[in-house]
């Protein structure tokens, strides 16, 4: 937390407020970039292999393939 009590920190106010200019051998920044870029694709690899996981199951359940499908026209509607 800082002076003012009502501001709260994230994770990145965090890591820019390190003291050490020079951490594990590396600069601040450096530790900056290479965390924020673990965390993006941490979550744009999870998101993918979700995706195929489900469609891998859903390939392999015609009848589970079927209510997705009624359920996608249900709410979404056919489309084009």
């Amino acid at each position: 937390m800082t002076d003012d009590s009502n501001k709260v920190e994230d994770f990145g106010d965090v890591l820019l407020s390190t003291k050490d200019d020079c951490m594990f051998g590396h600069s601040r920044e450096t530790i900056f970039k290479a965390t924020a870029m673990t965390l993006i694709l941490a979550g744009a690899d999870t998101t993918s292999l979700t995706l195929t996981w489900i469609s891998s199951n859903l390939l392999n359940n015609r009848r589970s393939l079927q209510l997705a499908q009624e359920e996608q026209d249900l709410k979404a509607g056919r489309g084009l």
